[in-house]
């Protein structure tokens, strides 16, 4: 009994639910019928956003649009398409000033980690790497340099990695490395990005006339929540229906403006 306690009461004096609640409160005690309606409704839908069982079901129609390849199914390809996305870019500096000038990743690090493990396997023969510049001072950097020179640096080889810097969103990154890969006659590409992101940027590589292979990686349903976490409100459930809000909003834009 103490254990369940222990962790229960100790989920309300988390910052993010010990908000929620006390905007509700104070809901309650608003002079104004119509401010307390709004604010009790904002609240009310926030609460419910910031449930990870309801993030789980918003998030897991995208994420099993495609599944997980098993190993078996990993054969030999030309080559593969990594979208960006995955630098934590406020963490990066360049070497001499506040930094290291090292690459600093987010929680998508699987994306590129997925791809070298293709490189090391032989799998492919290359790897392109897609994603726009990014401006750091007076330099220029682009998040598929900067991850290009991290593969290096890692021992993969450098003609292994080829790196396209125009592309600033999931419609340009299909634009631009369609052209590479009808340049270089590739017919078997695997595709990998987040398992959220993968049926808009299989629906713009399509409308480009390319057919990949979905490599999802990065899935965010969580699996090690207990009952009484699966119910409450916290920032894991928060970011998870942000994602797919954000994602469904996107595929919604997309479509109307005629991208996928």
């Amino acid at each position: 009994m103490f254990f369940i306690l222990s962790k229960t009461l100790a989920l309300f004096l988390l910052p993010y639910p010990l908000l929620l609640f006390s905007l509700l409160i104070m809901s309650l005690f608003l002079p104004s019928c119509k401010t307390r309606f709004f604010l009790r409704l904002m609240v009310c839908t926030l609460f419910a956003l910031s449930i990870p069982m309801i993030g789980i079901l918003l998030i897991r129609p995208l994420e099993e649009s495609y599944h997980r390849l098993p190993s078996n199914e990993i054969t030999p390809a030309d080559g593969a398409i990594v979208l960006g996305g995955m630098l934590n870019f406020a963490s990066f500096w360049e070497k001499g000033k506040n930094g290291r000038g090292v690459a600093e990743f987010n929680s998508a690090v699987d994306r590129i980690l997925s791809a070298e493990k293709l490189l090391y396997q032989k799998k492919i023969r290359q790897l392109v790497i897609t994603g726009a510049l990014i401006s750091f001072g007076r330099k220029k950097k682009s998040e598929s340099s900067i991850l290009q020179s991290w593969l290096i640096q890692r021992g993969n080889p450098p003609k292994s990695i080829l790196i396209e810097e125009n592309a600033r969103n999931t419609a340009e990154n299909a634009a631009f490395t369609a052209q590479i890969i009808q340049e270089k006659g590739w017919k078997r590409v695997y595709l990998i990005t987040s398992a959220f992101h993968m049926p808009r940027s299989i629906l713009c590589f399509q409308k480009k006339g390319i057919d990949l292979i979905a490599m999802p990686t990065d899935f965010r349903i969580p699996h090690h929540l207990s009952w009484v976490e699966y119910i409450f409100p916290s920032l894991e459930g928060i970011t998870l229906s942000s994602i797919s809000l954000r994602e469904y909003a996107a595929l919604l834009i997309y479509r109307i403006s005629g991208k996928i």
